[in-house]
């Protein structure tokens, strides 16, 4: 048991960064802890993000192999005989986790959604050389997004540069231009990062998270039009985001819609290729995840049970907005 529990600790990421889950968060969410890529080729994954700047945590991502793990099967709600591996990238100046998932041995439907569809996510690095940057990923096989090709000016006097991509798995990533970063910042190109998620409407998740479980909130006004939509590949629409926030800690997670444009919402399983996730750290489990029962949100995990591994407890859910979050609170330490 011993043994497992580490296992599970090092593969759910269950120890997170002082600065990620601060101590005067409130009891519901003690942190966020990571941002969950779902994939068909973890090797392509892993090698694209490390051309970028991303910085390997071991055991390397080409040293693990696909192998039945009867507990991910159960925590994510899958046949007991699923094939399961994982790999995690560090994010230079980012406090939280990013994670590669690679299911096999069952059904999957793969999803590749637009970037106004609800269900698609997003992740954002703030960059030295942006210039560079794309053309990196550009050979590395993503795909450029924005209208025209190249980045775009957006905000006050359009002082920041954005273009946004579509990595070689289908998912999205914005790279913010970070020229201007100061000496504080990481000595590498990627000095930061953060993540999104694109649901029906950004005000009310924004909303539902600062309600429903303490976290502080900030809402952007809408825009219309212009380059706040053409980044993303749109010749017109109307565009709001909010930003949730656990107090004490410097990690965000955005909300993003998109309206005035034709959509398609996706709710993937956890198991599907494209189907992003959100890992959170909390220290009232059962709490937390009676408040996304009672609140709309529904429990992915086998028979609607937590998976506890050696004290710690771990489950899948689906929120109200139909994102898959992953809620874990781990074993209190021993003496």
């Amino acid at each position: 048991m011993r043994h497992l529990a580490t296992l599970l600790s090092i593969v759910f990421g269950l120890a997170a960064s002082a600065a990620a889950v601060a101590a005067d968060a409130p009891a519901n969410f003690s942190g966020l802890l990571k941002y969950v890529q779902t994939i068909k080729d973890m090797d392509r994954a892993y090698a694209f993000y490390v051309s970028l700047g991303m910085e390997p945590q071991a055991p390397p991502a080409e040293s693990k192999k696909l192998a039945d793990n009867p507990g991910v099967a159960r925590l994510t709600g899958s046949p007991a005989d699923t094939k399961f591996r994982s790999a995690f990238l560090r994010i230079p100046g980012a406090d939280f986790q990013f994670e590669f998932t690679e299911f096999a041995g069952l059904d999957q439907k793969a999803i590749r959604p637009r970037m106004q569809d609800p269900g698609a996510s997003l992740l954002v690095l703030r960059v030295r050389d942006i210039a560079k940057t794309l053309e990196i990923a550009k050979q590395g096989g993503a795909e450029v997004v924005t209208l025209g090709g190249a980045p775009l000016p957006i905000g006050p006097q359009g002082k920041t540069r954005i273009v946004f991509l579509r990595d070689p798995e289908g998912y999205f990533v914005e790279l913010v231009d970070a020229s201007s970063a100061g000496a504080d910042a990481p000595a590498g190109n990627i000095v930061g990062a953060t993540f999104a998620s694109v649901v029906a409407d950004a005000k009310q998740a924004g909303e539902y998270y600062r309600d429903h479980f303490g976290l502080e909130a900030r809402f952007a006004e809408p825009v219309a039009n212009g380059n706040d939509v053409r980044v993303v590949g749109l010749e017109k629409g109307r565009f709001e985001r909010s930003t949730v926030t656990v107090p004490g800690s410097n990690v965000s997670w955005m909300f993003l819609s998109y309206g005035n444009v034709e959509k398609k919402a996706y709710a993937p399983r956890v198991t599907d290729p494209g189907a992003p996730a959100i890992g959170i750290q909390t220290r009232n489990f059962d709490g937390v995840v009676a408040e996304y029962k009672g609140s709309g949100g529904t429990v992915v995990s086998t028979d609607g049970e937590a998976f506890r591994p050696g004290g710690n407890a771990i489950i899948f859910v689906r929120d109200p907005f139909g994102l898959l979050v992953e809620v874990n609170q781990p074993a209190p330490p021993k003496p």
